[in-house]
């Protein structure tokens, strides 16, 4: 049989009518392809659904690293001012409490524009107030750490309360004046100290 004569017998197969058994593979074929069609929609839905939530998750992340960065920053420029507030807020208040409490007092009592009964009474009441605080302050320590069994360290520490402010704290404001002129005159070095109490080190 000639090549010719074969692809006739081929057309003529291919033009006749398809038995019934060819009909019903051909549709299982189109149903699994239309299952695989389904099933891969349903894929990349999912795929899609997986890639939008990662993508709103890694906006999420952004944005609160970015509002934390400018959180940090207006809490370091918020603490930056409040810092300087409260350095040149203490020094105003040291140099007002060195002239208005010591200057102004003696220039008042020397002129007699000071009353001495309301003076005297003003300073109890002050002095009162500082020793209430510093007892407190002791129940306070005695109530968390316990540090003091005897009862001579208790009196002393009371009677330290109630003579500190004699003289000491009158001596606190003079070294923290001198502490400031010499920081505003350029020197940051804290001095010689000497250690005291303590035994020279072994060596080995």
């Amino acid at each position: 049989m000639s090549f010719l004569a074969q692809l006739q017998k081929i057309a003529a197969g291919v033009s006749s009518d398809p038995p019934a058994s060819v009909i019903q593979q051909l549709d299982k074929e189109q149903a699994t392809l239309n299952d695989l069609r389904d099933t891969v929609s349903a894929m990349q839905a999912t795929e899609d659904h997986l890639l939008a939530e990662r993508t709103a998750r890694v906006d999420h992340v952004r944005t609160l690293g970015t509002g934390l960065i400018v959180l940090n920053l207006a809490i370091g420029l918020a603490g930056g001012f409040f810092a300087m507030m409260l350095f040149t807020t203490g020094i105003v208040r040291r140099v007002q409490w060195l002239d208005g409490q010591t200057v102004r007092l003696a220039a008042g009592v020397a002129v007699g524009a000071v009353d001495l009964r309301f003076a005297g009474l003003f300073f109890l009441i002050a002095y009162g107030l500082g020793l209430i605080l510093d007892v407190m302050t002791l129940l306070l320590e005695e109530l968390s750490f316990h540090r003091y069994e005897g009862l001579d360290d208790r009196a002393l520490l009371i009677l330290w309360a109630a003579l500190e402010q004699f003289g000491y704290r009158q001596l606190t404001v003079y070294w923290r004046m001198r502490g400031l002129i010499r920081f505003l005159c350029g020197r940051r070095d804290w001095g010689t100290m000497q250690r005291k109490g303590f035994g020279s080190p072994s060596v080995g």
